[in-house]
């Protein structure tokens, strides 16, 4: 029974390795793609077809005026206010490359930044998760991400071409400053959030060495290699944008955060949901 339930489960990967040895991880990975598939031919949320199509979508002039203005403000107080802010180095072995600082989005902010409170409660970005999740009740995180380079090694692990899961999960940024291409912008490769022969290798491939290896970074890591690296760079979307962009992805897909020059500092509004795709109706 416990072993049913870790299967139809939403993490990343199972601990058993026997299961991920006989293919579990490729089951999941092509059942909840199935899933998914028939809830987008039954369910009529089909209003962003962008993301289902190429895996990411743009909104540019999001918000209008005097509202981006207000979140603008309150955004700047918030992050730089100690009772809600934390800093979050990106750890590495060597040295970290990037310091984030972030503020939650939820009740305990609601009477002293509104405007930031009221983004979770947002149609427009409600319609958007709903849309892409296929479900009327979506659990939409939120939270104010400052990203400051600190050092020009660029060890940041999400610098790395990678996909977050195994299954259809949904991301999205509003900028609150225009995003260079040397302040580390979002970058993603068209179609690769489509389900293929390459996909369910790697992921069987992978689940065996994560089965091994508990300490192995649980996300698929590529371009590791210069060559790879600027391969891929080559065919993928960069999202260098004004501020009061909406920056919409399957992060199911193939993405990385870009490099950033030193002392770089990229401001922006974190969304995400990240639903069990076994759990069909909600």
């Amino acid at each position: 029974m416990k072993s049913i339930k870790l299967i139809f489960s939403g993490e990343k990967c199972i601990n058993s390795k026997i299961l991920n040895i006989l293919g579990v991880q490729s089951f999941r990975y092509l059942f909840s793609k199935f899933l998914y598939f028939i809830k987008f031919l039954i369910i009529k949320r089909k209003k962003y077809l962008k993301i289902f199509h190429n895996g990411f979508d743009i909104q540019k002039k999001f918000l209008d005026k005097e509202n981006f203005d207000n979140v603008c403000k309150e955004y700047h107080d918030a992050i730089n206010d100690p009772k809600y802010s934390k800093k979050i180095l990106q750890t590495n072995k060597f040295k970290e490359s990037v310091e984030i600082t972030s503020v939650d989005i939820n009740e305990d902010i609601k009477k002293e930044y509104p405007n930031l409170y009221n983004l979770m409660f947002n149609e427009k970005i409600r319609d958007f998760f709903i849309s892409c999740e296929q479900k009327k009740n979506v659990k939409i995180y939120v939270c104010l991400e400052k990203i400051e380079t600190i050092n020009n090694l660029n060890l940041d692990s999400q610098k790395k071409y990678h996909y977050d899961t195994f299954y259809n999960t949904f991301k999205a940024w509003l900028y609150i400053d225009d995003v260079t291409p040397e302040d580390g912008p979002f970058f993603y490769i068209k179609n690769s959030h489509k389900i293929s022969f390459k996909r369910f290798f790697i992921e069987w491939i992978f689940s065996i060495k994560y089965a091994f290896n508990r300490d192995l970074d649980a996300s698929f890591r590529y371009g590791n290699s210069l060559k790879n690296q600027k391969e891929l760079n080559a065919i993928a979307k960069r999202f260098d944008n004004n501020k009061n962009t909406f920056i919409m992805a399957n992060t199911h897909g193939l993405h990385r955060r870009g490099d950033s020059r030193l002392n770089a500092i990229r401001n922006s509004i974190h969304f995400y949901s990240r639903e069990n795709p076994f759990k069909v109706i909600k």
